[in-house]
């Protein structure tokens, strides 16, 4: 118990420690860019956005922003002659001179009905609506069909946006980004069209108006379109998906099945199983990167794999990648065999987790590796991810998020080895390569209560043929029974069935160092075999003596043994009706 206390405490300790210096290194970065940001704010005296008070007989409201005006003018309470007092400067103006305001419509021709969606597998989303909609351009405005992002919004509605009101617009693919004057929503507005040449026609409709933070934002945007462009091709992220997918297709044809996985076809292929593992099988650790349980393990892998790994990849280069990779994969796949004994772990989420454990170390302290907006941005989706990873697999039974620690801790501490000096890069590396034996050194010790497990996997897939074949012949021979001399019958019982159960029987007694899920098969198994044994030995004996006594003593052992079998059946049976269930 404390051995397993220490493994668990340790591994969560360094992780804390490497987080812990990450977060003080990027907590200095971010108050340092936020003084220059402040400082060159002040000295460029950029403006805030215009706001006004409206005056209405004696009394003023507001202050109110452009687009609020907008709408007031629209519904009539705002006219070319009314009163409005600019919040900074004092100035008084009539609503006809305020800039934007009684403007004409904007130049920009009527744009068609295109298809829009609000949201993305890859985790964009607008901030106001959701789903599928529609998006056209006329008399000056945007306007945006779909479903409001409300509790109990199902009617889908127009959103009207006033040109003149949009700002910072950004194409990023299918996508296009644009802020909204006035609008109380953070985050920028998410539309994403059919294809990259229809969101670049909606874009160069749009107003080119940026505010400081979008043209930071813009020209990020197309240093890192540049950025990926020049690095080349992402080649390791490519082959590592590309093996993965050719194993889940030949698991697949080996009857692992194609959305859940058969175990014993898995570990058949190299899946991860401590006995075997620690006990000497340690290529398991490598081969169970490759190996998944289902069409959805191996997409979701994939895809996660893919967001990271091509930008990883074109960070660190082709082999620092593939490095971080196999040891994060190697570590996770430890903890994992650390931590149960029971399952045959496999997937590449282990090494996955270390991927987006040093992309997430190495942007918290070098911000600079990537333009900064995108970096944020690449930062904060990470960790979003990661956290709803693991505290999905903490709510849910059968996720191995032991692997996910172990490879997240591997990548961190070599994604933060890898951006900061020589001496630590190393240093970092001796700390992964001190985990990996001290997590081997570990899995050897859990693995020896448990060492018969590879011989009895080994045993139950001999087992039922055998007892079919004995079983097979025993009713072929007790056929022939009244026909055949007593020493003939007693000599074939001897030889063709008592003896194969004999076999049986001495395979099964030794393998006691058993996993409890596998003790709660093999002892009514061994206590069956036990039993079938003993009982043809009293019917053989009975029969060479006709001794009646023997005979009837070897038939209330096989009715034992049968009740035996019936109560295993019948308990195999509720537990698979539970699992259909859950």
């Amino acid at each position: 118990m404390l051995g397993a206390l220490v493994i668990l405490l340790v591994p969560a300790f360094l992780l804390g420690l490497v987080w812990f210096f990450v977060w003080l290194t990027a907590r200095g970065q971010r108050r340092a860019e936020a003084a220059v940001r402040r400082e060159t704010a002040a000295r460029n005296n950029d403006p805030e956005p215009a706001r006004w008070f409206l005056q209405a007989g004696e009394r003023e409201h507001g202050p109110f922003g452009l687009a609020q005006l907008q709408r007031f003018k629209e519904q009539g309470m705002v006219t070319p002659d009314s009163v409005l007092r600019h919040t900074a400067t004092g100035q008084a103006l009539a609503a006809v001179a305020v800039p934007g305001l009684f403007a004409p419509a904007a130049s920009a021709p009527d744009y068609a009905t295109q298809t829009v969606e609000f949201q993305t597998f890859a985790g964009h989303a607008d901030p106001l609506r959701l789903g599928k909609g529609s998006v056209c351009m006329a008399d000056g405005a945007l306007i945006v069909h779909g479903r409001r992002r409300r509790l109990f919004a199902f009617g889908r509605s127009d959103e009207r946006i006033p040109l003149l009101d949009i700002h910072d617009v950004i194409v990023d693919g299918r996508l296009v980004r644009f802020r909204v004057a006035g609008q109380a929503a953070k985050l920028p507005r998410l539309l994403r069209l059919a294809t990259p040449a229809a969101a670049s026609e909606l874009a160069a409709r749009l107003p080119t108006r940026l505010s400081v933070d979008g043209a930071r934002a813009k020209a990020d945007a197309h240093e890192f379109s540049r950025f990926l462009q020049e690095s080349g091709t992402p080649l390791v992220t490519l082959a590592i998906i590309a093996a993965n997918v050719i194993m889940y297709l030949v698991a697949g044809a080996k009857g692992a099945g194609w959305m859940s996985g058969n175990t014993m076809v898995l570990y058949d292929l190299g899946g991860n199983f401590a006995a075997s593992t620690a006990l000497g099988q340690w290529w398991r650790l490598a081969t169970s990167m490759f190996l998944h349980a289902g069409l959805m393990h191996v997409a979701l892998n994939m895809w996660a794999l893919w967001e990271a790994g091509r930008i990883a990849e074109r960070l660190f280069g082709h082999g620092t990648f593939a490095m971080v990779y196999l040891a994060a994969g190697l570590l996770g796949a430890l903890a994992s065999i650390n931590w149960q004994q029971d399952f045959v772990g496999v997937g590449a989420s282990g090494a996955v987790f270390g991927v987006y454990g040093a992309l997430l170390a190495a942007l918290a302290l070098r911000k600079d590796m990537l333009p900064l907006s995108v970096a944020r941005q690449m930062t904060a989706s990470m960790a979003v991810f990661v956290a709803y990873s693991l505290l999905n697999g903490f709510a849910k039974t059968g996720i191995d998020n032991a692997a996910h620690l172990g490879g997240l801790l591997a990548g961190a501490l070599l994604g933060a080895g890898l951006v900061a000096s020589a001496q630590r890069m190393w240093a970092s590396v001796a700390a992964t390569v001190a985990l990996l034996g001290m997590g081997a050194a570990r899995a050897v010790e859990m693995a020896e209560p448990v060492r018969d497990e590879p011989a009895f996997r080994a045993f139950l897939v001999t087992f039922a043929p055998a007892e079919e074949q004995l079983n097979a012949k025993a009713k072929s021979l007790f056929a022939s029974l009244k026909s055949m001399p007593a020493d003939e019958f007693v000599r074939r019982l001897d030889t063709e069935i008592l003896k194969g159960w004999q076999e049986q029987n001495r395979r099964i007694a030794p393998l006691t160092r058993l996993t409890v899920r596998s003790r709660e098969v093999r002892d009514p198994m061994a206590q069956f075999i036990h039993l079938k044994t003993a009982s043809l030995e009293d019917l053989r004996e009975g029969l060479a003596r006709q001794d009646e006594t023997l005979m009837l003593a070897g038939k209330a052992k096989l009715d034992q043994a049968n009740a035996i079998l019936a109560a295993a059946k019948l308990k195999a049976d509720e537990r698979q009706n539970e699992k259909g269930k859950k």
